[in-house]
C-alpha cells in the first residue's frame, strides 16, 4: 500500500511538475508572442514616420519647384515689359529725331 501511496504520489508530483512546465512554456510563449507584437508596431510606426517624412519631402520639393516656376516666369514677364519699354522708347526716340530733323529743315528753309 505504501508503494502504491508512494507511486500516486510521484504521479500527482509529475502532474503538477507538467502543468508547472506547461505554464511556464505558455507564459514564455505569451511573452514573445507580445514582444513580436510591439516590434511588429514600432517596425510599423517607424514606416510611417519615413512615409511620413517623404511625403513632407515631397511636398517641400513641389512647393519649391511651384516657387522656382514663379520666380521664372515673373523674370521673363519682366524681361518682356523691359524689351517693351526699350522697343517704345526707341520708337519715341526715332519720332523725336524725325521731328527734330523736320523742324531744322523748315528752319532752314
Amino acid at each position: 500500500q505504501r508503494r502504491h501511496k508512494a507511486a500516486e504520489e510521484e504521479q500527482r508530483l509529475k502532474v503538477v511538475e507538467d502543468e508547472e512546465r506547461r505554464r511556464k512554456e505558455e507564459e514564455q510563449l505569451r511573452m514573445a508572442e507580445e514582444c513580436m507584437l510591439r516590434e511588429e508596431e514600432e517596425e510599423r510606426l517607424r514606416f510611417e514616420a519615413i512615409l511620413e517624412e517623404r511625403r513632407t519631402v515631397e511636398a517641400d520639393q513641389r512647393r519649391q519647384e511651384r516657387f522656382e516656376k514663379r520666380k521664372q516666369e515673373a523674370e521673363e514677364r519682366r524681361k518682356e515689359q523691359a524689351e517693351e519699354e526699350e522697343k517704345q522708347f526707341q520708337i519715341a526716340e526715332s519720332r523725336r529725331r524725325a521731328f527734330l530733323e523736320r523742324r531744322q529743315k523748315h528752319e532752314e528753309n
